[in-house]
Order: C-alpha cells, then sequence, then structure tokens
C-alpha cells in the first residue's frame, strides 16, 4: 500500500493523527490514519507570517539561489 507524507506546521503529529482518524471513521472508513500517512514533525514556525531573522535570512539565499 502506498502512504502520503505530510508535514504539520502547527500542533503535533498526535493532534493530526487524531484529527484525521475522526474524519476516516465519520466517513464510514474502516482504516487508521497511521497506515497511511506519515506526518513528518520539526517544522512549526512561530506562526503564519511569523519569521525570525534567521528564517529571512535563508528564504532570501534561497530566492536568489532559484532565480
Amino acid at each position: 500500500m502506498s502512504r502520503c507524507h505530510a508535514v504539520n506546521v502547527c500542533d503535533n503529529a498526535e493532534y493530526f493523527y487524531d484529527k484525521i482518524n475522526e474524519d476516516l471513521r465519520m466517513g464510514g472508513l474502516d482504516v487508521q490514519v497511521e497506515d497511511i500517512i506519515d506526518i513528518i514533525e520539526g517544522y512549526k514556525g512561530k506562526g503564519y507570517a511569523i519569521s525570525s531573522q534567521e528564517e529571512l535570512g535563508k528564504y532570501i539565499i534561497s530566492v536568489w539561489i532559484i532565480l
């Protein structure tokens, strides 16, 4: 079976596994999210549109490399 990969940018993997399992049950599906989705943690920031100077510096360097 193929697996999906997701990156959480808020909350944590446990929150999303619980939420998606609830949605799957409500949809009448007999599957556990842990069997089909890997949630990759470690990318949670300060908040939407709130960046540190370090993050902004990395972004600017990335944009110049892409250009």
